[in-house]
């Protein structure tokens, strides 16, 4: 264990029911996954029980805020994806029923610093995302590659002010025609459908070009500045980033 760089490990921080987990571990990463949805960790646990076995797989079951400590946690009823440590969704005509349940959340350098610095972070945690990138910039050494749901433009300004220096702004409505390269890129080469929901490829797997940051922020911008921006025309955008020293 320690704060040493592992070329071989993935942060799922979001795990959700698993998608993006299973597609790491069949690459033959090791994985650790966090996820605060207490429901979702124990069906993870028994979805990914030889995984958790061999030592391959760790579920945390705790939440990524900027603070340690038990925090309320908004589960949402209609789509457990939008599930929060905020209540974003409570007045979101499709999403409005939810309950509270206390969890205990951490901070993702502490993650860090059991686990160590892993090669790819994917970060999935709807509005606390901006947490995980705000403490990359505090790290020393950092992961080579990173994912983050949404990509507004503070996320990329966070990114960049933590040493990353290219990007792509990714589609996410595409996932499902997304294909591993043969041969790989990333891991091991895998026969893999991505569903919708799931992250898709991660690193030099993943569909476009490098970008610089102006480039980048002209994409962020000209997507979120949309008048009447919707989703199901417009899709919705994943922002990955790659050190500038890599």
């Amino acid at each position: 264990m320690g704060s040493s760089y592992n070329e071989k490990l993935i942060f799922d921080v979001g795990m959700h029911i698993g998608q993006d987990t299973e597609f790491y571990l069949k690459k033959g990463f090791d994985v650790v996954a966090i996820e605060a949805n207490p429901v979702l960790v124990k069906q993870g646990r028994e979805k990914f029980a030889d995984y958790l076995a061999s030592g391959q797989l760790n579920i945390l079951e705790i939440g990524i805020a900027d603070v340690e400590g038990e925090l309320p946690f908004y589960v949402n009823e209609t789509y457990s994806e939008w599930s929060s440590l905020t209540k974003w969704f409570e007045n979101h005509e499709y999403a409005n029923k939810f309950h509270e349940v206390k969890v205990k959340c951490t901070t993702i350098d502490k993650i860090i610093a059991e686990f160590g610095i892993p090669y790819y972070l994917k970060s999935d945690i709807e509005d606390s995302d901006t947490h995980v990138v705000n403490s990359l910039k505090l790290l020393d050494a950092k992961p080579k590659y990173i994912s983050v749901e949404n990509g507004y433009r503070t996320m990329l300004d966070g990114l960049q002010a933590a040493g990353y220096t290219q990007f792509k702004f990714i589609n996410q409505a595409k996932v499902a025609e997304m294909k591993c390269p043969s041969p790989p890129l990333e891991g091991a080469f895998v026969e893999h459908q991505f569903v919708s929901g799931a992250s898709g490829p991660f690193g030099e797997e993943t569909v476009g070009e490098w970008k610089n940051y102006d480039a980048i922020a002209t994409e962020i911008d000209a997507y979120w500045n949309k008048p009447d921006l919707n989703p199901v025309n417009d899709g919705w955008f994943d922002l990955h980033a790659k050190l500038g020293n890599s």
